[in-house]
């Protein structure tokens, strides 16, 4: 969620971060191409941990071509895809313009 933030706010990611996080990132990522929510110890892929880990990597420049993006893809469309997603989640990819708003539960005014 942190580089979801810095993407949205317009931040730079320094070069340095963008590295550790994608050999980190493909170093969690499952055999059937997803990942999981919580990444401490071995655990199993989760619907939540797969699309938010796909869109950070295409955030981060990782085009929809490339084999781990196609396995996680495949992995997060066998999952049902993001309309089985926590509201949470959801709202993420609201701000990024990936799901419509009408689609989520609805938020107070807090939020923004």
């Amino acid at each position: 969620m942190l580089i979801m933030a810095w993407y949205i706010v317009g931040a730079e990611i320094p070069e340095a971060y963008a590295i550790a996080l994608v050999n980190y990132a493909f170093a969690i990522q499952n055999e059937d191409g997803g990942w999981p929510t919580y990444t401490y110890g071995a655990q199993s892929t989760s619907l939540m941990g797969t699309i938010l880990m796909y869109v950070v990597l295409r955030l981060m420049g990782f085009g929809a071509q490339h084999e781990r993006m196609i396995r996680a893809r495949k992995s997060l469309l066998s999952m049902g895809g993001a309309v089985h997603l926590p509201c949470w989640a959801k709202f993420w990819l609201c701000l990024l313009g990936l799901y419509k708003w009408e689609g989520s539960d609805p938020y107070p005014a807090e939020m923004w």
